[in-house]
């Protein structure tokens, strides 16, 4: 469950993000609002990253810290068409309701990718 409502608080932002003309900061808070209902919105790590290695032909990134690692950007300023992402993640453990010691650090997750208008 958490991690569609992940999914889905990422997908809502950035569609809602691309076309609205909002800061990165309020798509932040818009993604926190989707989530809130389901998760502690305070444990989730949110990022809004320029996607445009895509565009370039660019390899996937291979870990979570890889996707951390690409350029943020301030969706006010993006380019129209400009790729962007938003990745959402958590820890297991801060949003289960019995914590297991071999799974409380794995990582639930979700994103999108969309073009700005």
């Amino acid at each position: 469950m958490v991690s569609n409502v992940l999914k889905n608080g990422c997908r809502n932002a950035a569609r809602w993000g691309a076309a609205s003309g909002a800061t990165t900061e309020e798509v932040v808070a818009y993604a926190r609002n989707q989530m809130k209902s389901a998760v502690n919105t305070n444990a989730v790590t949110i990022q809004v990253k320029d996607a445009s290695f895509f565009d370039d032909g660019g390899d996937l990134p291979a870990s979570s810290d890889d996707w951390a690692d690409l350029p943020d950007i301030e969706l006010s300023d993006a380019e129209s068409r400009q790729m962007f992402l938003i990745r959402a993640t958590v820890r297991y453990g801060d949003v289960t309701i019995l914590p297991q010691p071999w799974s409380a650090n794995a990582i639930l997750g979700g994103q999108s990718i969309t073009r700005h208008e």
